[in-house]
């Protein structure tokens, strides 16, 4: 039934960019990657040096790549799939301004507040920029990033996420949110995840079903209101 519905989308003419995280490589994005190509989407693995440099420093050359593709006259539209610090950088390089080329964007677990398990290894990692600018502090780099303005923007978490916090992965402003029953990196190897994505990028929503409202906290300790479905969520 998927190679049927893959040959269907074969002349799908969109690309995407893949963004692993911080101290990662291009490889836990290929489960991601080969399910996408198999229903049209031209992808791009991007390998960046996740360890150096800053935050900012890999959002610029990263912007290039969005607008290098984007004038490529075989692509409608550049989505982005982005994992942990892959989003930050994603954000960081909107900050200037949105881009025409730029469609839909998924971020994986990323620390759009900051990651608890940063600030402790920062403690030891004092070296590494892009380490500390991930902190959960007040007043760190990832929580003056602007969001993703206009653009579409849906957001997967993992329950079991040691790494950052669930709420820490939902920002203002998403279109759909979902919580996937998995760890920081193992949601990158699960079907569903690809199925979700590959979804988003086609409708703007990871699924179209409806849930119940409960109350939970954010990571400041304020209230609002969450739709749960299974396992998707909905922030309000």
């Amino acid at each position: 039934m998927e190679d049927q519905q893959a040959q269907k989308y074969g002349a799908t003419c969109e690309a995407v960019i893949l963004l692993h995280g911080l101290a990662s490589n291009p490889f836990v994005m290929w489960p991601i990657q080969r399910h996408l190509e198999r229903f049209g989407f031209e992808t791009v693995n991007w390998s960046y040096p996740s360890m150096r440099h800053s935050i900012e420093w890999h959002a610029c050359r990263l912007r290039e790549q969005i607008q290098n593709i984007g004038e490529d006259s075989r692509f409608s539209r550049v989505h982005l799939v982005a994992h942990s610090m892959g989003g930050i950088v994603a954000r960081a390089a909107l900050a200037t301004g949105p881009l025409q080329q730029l469609g839909r964007i998924v971020t994986l677990a990323s620390p759009h507040h900051g990651s608890h398990a940063a600030t402790k290894l920062s403690q030891f990692l004092g070296f590494c920029k892009p380490l500390c600018e991930m902190c959960d502090f007040q007043d760190s780099y990832v929580r003056q990033v602007p969001g993703f303005g206009r653009h579409e923007v849906g957001g997967i978490a993992a329950t079991h996420d040691r790494v950052v916090r669930l709420a820490s992965t939902y920002l203002a402003g998403m279109s759909d949110f979902v919580k996937v029953d998995a760890g920081h990196t193992s949601l990158l190897f699960r079907k569903e995840v690809a199925t979700r994505v590959r979804n988003f990028l086609r409708t703007g929503r990871f699924r179209n079903d409806r849930g119940s409202v409960i109350a939970a906290k954010n990571n400041e300790g304020r209230e609002h209101q969450t739709v749960v479905i299974s396992e998707r969520t909905h922030y309000r």
